[in-house]
């Protein structure tokens, strides 16, 4: 027995269909079967038939075939549709046909629902193994998150439709992103004319790829229309939007039309200094842009301007902006800021025989949008002395890049455990001569390779142990960064000498290399002293500098001992170390030892080392009372105290 369909007449017009049309059409509800495949590696022939709720997990559309994928997610199941638009007149043509149906997300991921012509014959015991795979996507992908109710989809089938001798297709309604779901519900609407229908194509004489609808309806490829005027748009990207009618009138159409381009200009995106709002460099430049062209900017987390030695850096793990082109705000800015250190930057990509990985997923999560994927790869050679070494690696959870001094069977500098928002690893190293720093991943192949390294920064330090006085002196080769020293020290200049004592004054900013300095820290370990691009000369300063070691006559210096300059006999100062000469002093006599005394703002001058609080009153730096102080610094009685 034929079903009996209900069939209704109607103007396109209101159908929003077909707009401007001058004639009579036909819709009519088709029936759909819908079929429950488990498509599970267990289960790939299993058949629950003709049901009216199918539940559907991770299918990969690729290549024109629906392939199983993920399998791990435990839900891989296939729903497929048959529409049947068979009670449409012999010699009638669909000119429309639309397919609803309520999809749900069952899982916290965002799930993409599109829907495929199969070319199967329909069978209530279909199978994943006996349906034939190859398919044809048909229209848009619509997108939704997890939600708690049906979201109710539409999809344009009509294509489905076309060159079907019996008007009666399958659809697949297939997922794009890994996650569970149901569709349900699902209906179709077709809508035809039995007048005579003609082909309509349509060219744009300058052959602009544009898209073209007449209403809602998508006709870039040409469609059939009986007789009629139809209104139709025109739409490309960089091109003013187009509007037109034609009309029908016995014979096929060929409708011609065309566009004007958008007016062009440059387009760029600067790095700018935070401080002063400079332009540093540019970061992205198109010299064809156009009012609404969209871009997706990627940026790094650091900026070389001068070989790889970094510059500027950003503060914020965002790594890309998005934007929209328009005349009146042709330039954009990325805020750096200044960055002081002698450091060296390198990308993951760009290390010499990398992978690149760019795809979307951790595109925006990466410095510069890419990860390089790394299989024992030299990242670079430094000379001899200590480096502080940042790696940042981004991926898959729990996979484990390494950094190696010389190759993978040298000492391993540190392992960096990746994660899709990126690990990031520090470690101090310190090299007896030049070596290679190298990178490793080894396991990967180019086909794995959604992780890899980010970035490597590799910054000099210079290690200071500053023992249980809480002082010692230094002197570099290398500018110092006095603004970005460790939490806890502080860096001094003696200003003046006396017969008993000298007077310390705190020193900021970038320092110039050869400087003698007092550092000061809150705790007795050994510290990294950053090291500066560039530095500045530190006037009226006594200290005295031995960046190589220093021979000094009998009682001709002073040297750090236990939180006080001590005379010393004939000897040398060591390398890295300062002192002070006696001839300095602006008073008679010398004495063996001269107290440290901290001049500044504070006005509390003078620390001493203290071994018993006991009946003592204390304040910490903030001028808190401490009720029971253990070891640090203090203020007892108007002046600084370490109690030991």
């Amino acid at each position: 027995m034929k079903i009996k369909h209900l069939l209704t007449k109607t103007l396109l017009v209101a159908a929003g269909l077909l707009v401007g049309q001058s004639v009579w059409a036909e819709n009519l509800s088709a029936p759909v079967k819908m079929t429950y495949i488990n498509g599970s590696d267990a289960n790939v022939d299993v058949s629950y038939g003709e049901v009216t709720t199918a539940y559907c997990g991770y299918n990969k559309i690729s290549g024109g075939k629906v392939e199983m994928a993920n399998k791990g997610w435990g839900v891989n199941n296939i729903a497929y549709l048959q529409v049947d638009a068979s009670a449409v007149p012999a010699g009638a043509t669909i000119t429309a046909a639309s397919l609803e149906v309520d999809c749900q997300q069952i899982s916290a991921r965002g799930l993409g629902y599109g829907v495929g012509y199969n070319s199967s014959a329909w069978s209530s015991t279909m199978t994943w193994n006996t349906a034939d795979r190859s398919i044809t996507t048909m229209g848009a992908v619509i997108w939704g998150s997890k939600e708690t109710t049906d979201k109710h989809n539409t999809f344009d089938i009509t294509d489905a439709f076309s060159g079907d001798a019996d008007n009666i297709v399958t659809i697949l309604v297939y997922q794009t992103a890994a996650g569970a779901g149901y569709v349900t519900n699902p209906t179709a609407t077709i809508t035809y004319t039995t007048e005579t229908a003609y082909n309509v194509t349509f060219t744009e004489t300058n052959g602009v790829a544009a898209t073209v609808k007449i209403g809602e309806k998508d006709v870039t490829s040409g469609t059939k229309l009986a007789n009629g005027t139809y209104d139709f748009t025109a739409t490309a990207a960089g091109y003013q939007n187009y509007a037109g009618s034609f009309t029908v009138s016995g014979a096929d159409k060929e409708v011609t039309f065309t566009m004007n381009a958008k007016p062009r200009y440059t387009f760029t995106v600067n790095a700018m200094n935070k401080a002063n709002s400079a332009i540093i460099q540019p970061l992205f430049t198109d010299d064809d842009s156009y009012e609404g062209k969209t871009y997706t900017v990627y940026f790094p987390a650091y900026l070389t301007t001068t070989g790889n030695v970094v510059t500027y850096s950003k503060d914020n793990s965002t790594f890309y902006t998005n934007y929209t082109s328009a005349p009146a705000e042709a330039t954009k800015t990325v805020s750096y800021n200044a960055y002081v250190g002698d450091a060296w930057f390198f990308e993951g990509e760009d290390v010499t025989g990398a992978t690149v990985y760019t795809t979307a997923t951790f595109a925006g999560r990466s410095s510069n949008g890419k990860t390089g994927v790394l299989s024992e790869k030299t990242v670079t050679s430094l000379d001899a002395g200590a480096y502080r070494i940042t790696a940042r690696s981004i991926g898959k959870n729990g996979n484990t890049h390494s950094l190696y001094k010389g190759s993978v069977s040298g000492e391993k500098i540190m392992d960096i455990t990746t994660s899709t928002s990126g690990a990031i690893v520090s470690s101090v190293i310190t090299l007896d001569a030049t070596t290679d720093i190298v990178a490793n991943g080894g396991y990967y192949t180019t086909s794995d390779n959604g992780h890899g390294f980010d970035y490597f920064l590799i910054e000099k330090v210079i290690p200071v142990e500053i023992p249980s006085s809480g002082f010692a002196t230094i002197s570099s080769a290398y500018p110092i960064d006095c603004d970005n020293l460790p939490a806890g020290v502080t860096a001094y200049k003696v200003t003046k000498m006396t017969a008993s004592e000298v007077t310390a004054t705190e020193v900021t900013g970038q320092v110039a290399a050869g400087t003698g300095l007092i550092l000061k820290a809150d705790a007795a370990e050994t510290y990294d002293i950053p090291v500066a691009n560039a530095g500045t000369a530190v006037e009226d300063n006594k200290l005295k500098a031995a960046v190589t070691a220093t021979a000094v006559a009998a009682d001709e210096a002073y040297g750090l001992k236990d939180g006080k300059f001590h005379k010393l006999k004939a000897g040398t100062i060591s390398a890295g170390k300062a002192y002070l000469l006696a001839s300095d002093i602006t008073s008679a006599p010398d004495a063996p030892e001269l107290t440290i005394v901290f001049g500044g703002a504070t006005g509390i001058s003078e620390i001493k080392t203290m071994r018993n609080a006991e009946n003592e009153i204390f304040f910490d730096l903030q001028g808190r009372k401490v009720a029971q102080p253990a070891k640090g610094l203090y203020i007892q009685n108007g002046r600084k105290v370490i109690l030991k």
